[in-house]
């Protein structure tokens, strides 16, 4: 009766199902046209409202309810701690694909989560959730930290680490310079693991 997806690659696919009654509803701040369609939320906000929504469509209404109020105690929690972290730049990067590093925007939810610990995105310019920017874009804004993202399937952090510090003008990064950097599975890039 319902397929619920973070997205398809195109409108074809919705098309199909719709076509044998069945309907769609994508979820998910990993698509870039999600706000646009879903009222300007982006972030939490809209990770609520397709909390209530799928709540409301599978008759859970007080379970999502409950489930909506203990992110927001979570996200809350998190704020409170954070606010002895100094403001900096910080660019957020699933790691180098085809030469480029594949870089967060603010439709991702890697922007919300520096958001929520009041950190500014280096690439807050960007209109979508992620881009491939050159090597010599990425290493010209010179953030204060970087979180370098891998794919745990394909590889591992010391693979990252190594790949990036190969990269002309990468090691003489101040991010690079401080050890400011934080190496994880891109699964947290994605995810909503907002601790």
């Amino acid at each position: 009766d319902l397929v619920i997806t973070h997205g398809f690659s195109d409108d074809s696919m919705i098309n199909q199902l719709a076509a044998q009654g069945i309907k769609t509803m994508i979820v998910n701040v990993c698509w870039d046209d999600y706000a646009a369609t879903h009222g300007g939320h982006i972030g939490f906000d809209a990770i609520y409202d397709d909390i209530t929504t799928i709540g409301r469509l599978l008759g859970t209404q007080d379970y999502a309810a409950q489930s909506v109020a203990a992110l927001k105690q979570t996200v809350s929690n998190v704020q409170q701690k954070a606010q002895s972290l100094p403001n900096q730049s910080v660019a957020v990067t699933a790691g180098l694909f085809s030469g480029s590093f594949f870089t967060y925007g603010p439709p991702s939810i890697a922007n919300t989560q520096l958001q929520t610990l009041g950190l500014t995105n280096a690439f807050s310019d960007l209109t979508k959730r992620g881009v491939e920017v050159s090597p010599e874009e990425f290493v010209s804004r010179d953030p204060g930290f970087i979180v370098l993202g891998y794919d745990p399937i394909a590889g591992n952090a010391v693979q990252a680490m190594q790949q990036a510090m190969a990269v002309p003008g990468f090691p003489t990064m101040s991010a690079v310079r401080n050890h400011h950097i934080l190496v994880l599975s891109d699964t947290f890039l994605l995810g909503r693991a907002v601790d």
